[in-house]
């Protein structure tokens, strides 16, 4: 096993003990989460890099 890989045993949570039925199913919904651009540092060794070129005007 790999470390930080996770096993599901298929037991509860401890968590989970304590959530109702509401909590429980707003945890397994999709979210979406605004960050401000303040917290988002430069990653300047990213292997993606934005080509500035004739085909970027269009």
């Amino acid at each position: 096993m790999r470390n930080g890989e996770k096993i599901d045993l298929g037991m509860t949570g401890y968590a989970e003990l304590f959530m109702t039925d509401e909590e429980r199913k707003t945890q397994t919904l999709p979210r979406i989460v605004d960050i401000p651009i303040e917290l988002i540092d430069d990653f300047p060794d990213h292997p993606f890099k934005v080509r500035m070129d004739e085909d970027t005007d269009h």
